[in-house]
């Protein structure tokens, strides 16, 4: 399953995870678990950087 990390909502990610793992608003990423589900792996799918915070919530 391929997702989109978003600037707010239930796929947001806190700004300390962003940093660790380059998953920041608007990149791509693949969800990989493993087969006893006790790990969940989200790769980026391409290069990405830390953008401006936009303000206000417009999630769609």
């Amino acid at each position: 399953m391929i997702g989109r990390v978003q600037e707010c909502g239930c796929i947001a990610l806190p700004e300390e995870i962003q940093r660790m793992t380059g998953l920041y608003p608007g990149v791509f990423y693949e969800i990989e678990v493993t087969d006893e589900g006790a790990v969940v792996l989200l790769p980026p799918q391409g290069p990405s950087q830390p953008g401006e915070p936009t303000t206000g919530a417009r999630c769609g």
